[in-house]
């Protein structure tokens, strides 16, 4: 306080007022800068709760406001004597507004350039909002959410600011899971939905493996499917499934069953599908002439009859409901 005691226009035991634009802290200007720590008074005695340090800006009156908070550094310069210059690295404006690069921040926070990196133990960034509300990544030319998350659903906004067009993921509304993709114009029934590609090492685009319409078309192999399933190229293959023992078949295991020793002469047919075709092949060594459990309503061609001794017979089964009644076309042919 020597050299600039006239810089002190007020000190009282809790509040001192210098004069002027700049305060300097520290060594002193011109020689070799020491740290310097701005505080508030540390306590004394046992479980004393420390005081607030608040920092604040010129206040101003009416609309014009306070001023706002400006953070310098300066960058490391090629060697020389000359001071380094200081640029704002961080301001909190009049609103409460804090810019990471930028004096003039825009949202709450508002980062100008570079990156967020968290160097949390878990490896792991969390984004929380208080309120379970919707969070939102945007780009700075759009004003829809490239993506979007809330408890209750993820949204990628694909190219939002050109079609609209948005994914989802899980859905509060529904009772499960769902993905979906919508887009803002109505699309036409045959227009792609989903696309399922992959490409091998060199390949420069993805080739189509799979199509999903917005009618609900399923495409394998073909771009515009014009049924609900079309298999363009390749074969549509059910493997087999052997029943060494026994007479119960399931066909979830698979639409072609092999029985080689049924036991008698009732076959138990479950999990059958309406409009689906089945396939049952019988290698008993006993001929009989089987029913089959399932089918209310049994309709054979030929007519029923008895197997042939160690042969194979086929049977082929093409079940329906029509008026709730169960109705199993069988046709079959024996001594194969």
């Amino acid at each position: 306080t020597t050299a600039n005691t006239g810089a002190f226009t007020s000190l009282s035991a809790t509040s001192l007022t210098v004069a002027g634009t700049t305060s300097i802290f520290g060594a002193g200007e011109g020689g070799t800068p020491t740290a310097t720590t701005i505080r508030g008074a540390a306590a004394a005695g046992a479980n004393i709760t420390g005081a607030d340090l608040t920092i604040k800006a010129s206040n101003g009156t009416g609309t014009g406001g306070s001023g706002t908070i400006n953070f310098q550094t300066a960058p490391v310069a090629a060697s020389s004597s000359t001071a380094n210059t200081m640029a704002t690295r961080m301001t909190i404006d009049k609103a409460g507004n804090i810019g990471i690069g930028t004096t003039n921040p825009t949202a709450a926070l508002d980062v100008a350039s570079g990156q967020i990196n968290s160097s949390l133990g878990s490896n792991s960034v969390v984004l929380q909002h208080p309120n379970n509300g919707r969070m939102a990544l945007r780009t700075s030319d759009s004003k829809s959410a490239v993506m979007s998350w809330s408890t209750s659903a993820i949204n990628l906004g694909w190219n939002s600011w050109e079609d609209a067009a948005t994914w989802q993921v899980g859905d509060s509304a529904a009772s499960s899971s769902i993905f979906r993709v919508q887009k803002a114009s109505t699309p036409a029934t045959t227009d792609t939905a989903f696309y399922f590609g992959s490409q091998l090492t060199g390949s420069s685009n993805p080739a189509n493996k799979m199509t999903i319409t917005y009618g609900g078309n399923v495409g394998i192999g073909t771009t515009t499917p014009d049924a609900k399933l079309k298999v363009q190229g390749g074969q549509i293959v059910s493997d087999q499934y052997l029943v060494s023992t026994g007479a119960v078949v399931d066909f979830n295991n698979s639409n072609i069953q092999i029985l080689q020793s049924v036991g008698g002469t009732a076959i138990t047919l479950n999990n059958m599908i309406n409009g689906a075709a089945y396939t049952l092949i019988v290698t008993d060594a006993t001929a009989r002439t089987y029913t089959f459990t399932n089918c209310t309503t049994p309709h054979f061609t030929p007519p029923n009859g008895a197997t042939i001794a160690s042969k194979h017979t086929v049977y082929t089964i093409l079940k329906v409901t029509i008026s709730s009644v169960t109705h199993c076309y069988i046709s079959w042919i024996n001594n194969l």
